[in-house]
């Protein structure tokens, strides 16, 4: 977050005579105490920041955002469609509401251990031997540019946008664009789902051989479905 603090405090240094002094409690000024009391909100004013000014940090709620994988399969014989769930997932950044396009995203981080599909003879075989968790326990992505942000911030209104970025997996980083659509459904609530197309050659993700697995796509979709409020 970005706070611009400022303003200077001025000193009042008040000299005078003793018997300046007395007068003054003998015969106090009119208007004294609410002339002290407008003098320090003045004061307080100025030692405080001046606020986000039209900005606000937003964190992904890990328990209404997850990470998707979707990749096809031969499973004994048929087509055989797999996705993994993960609801273990860091994100956020600033919203910049008088200038969006000065908006920023910080690094997505999802826990490679964290995905589940419907079988966990599969799972184990994801955490083991193709994302080998226990080596490399963090998947990110650190977004780059963000495409098609609006100039205005209207509550209600669906945007699409592309986020380019660099996507790491097993410390192999490969510059990937996630394409999709969110929803400001309130100004301190963002929601919405990124998808983007990877390649496990790129990353050099193998899949071991499997009984009554026959083949396994090359090409795998990475989905991001989040829920991002204000913190």
């Amino acid at each position: 977050m970005r706070f611009r603090s400022g303003g200077w405090i001025s000193l009042l240094v008040i000299l005078g005579t003793a018997a300046c002094a007395q007068a003054a409690i003998a015969e106090p000024a009119t208007g004294a105490p609410e002339a002290a009391a407008v003098e320090q909100t003045q004061r307080q004013d100025a030692e405080e920041p001046s606020g986000l000014e039209g900005e606000a940090i937003f964190v992904l709620d890990p328990e209404l955002s997850q990470a998707r994988f979707i990749i096809g399969e031969i499973l004994a014989n048929q087509p055989n469609t797999v996705i993994g769930i993960n609801n273990q997932v860091q994100g956020g950044g600033v919203f910049n509401f008088v200038e969006p396009a000065l908006s920023t995203l910080d690094e997505f981080l999802i826990d490679s251990s964290g995905f589940e599909t419907d079988s966990r003879m599969r799972d184990r075989a994801i955490r083991n031997f193709v994302l080998r968790s226990g080596q490399f326990p963090v998947i990110s992505f650190q977004p780059i540019d963000i495409i098609g942000i609006p100039t205005e911030i209207v509550v209600g209104e669906t945007v699409s946008f592309e986020i380019v970025g660099q996507l790491t997996i097993r410390e192999v980083t490969k510059e990937v664009t996630f394409e999709g659509v969110a929803t400001m459904v309130a100004m301190d609530r963002v929601e919405g789902l990124a998808a983007a197309t990877v390649l496990r050659l790129d990353f050099g993700l193998s899949i071991p051989s499997v009984p009554r697995v026959a083949g396994v796509d090359e090409e795998f979709t990475l989905e991001i479905e989040f829920v991002a409020v204000a913190g």
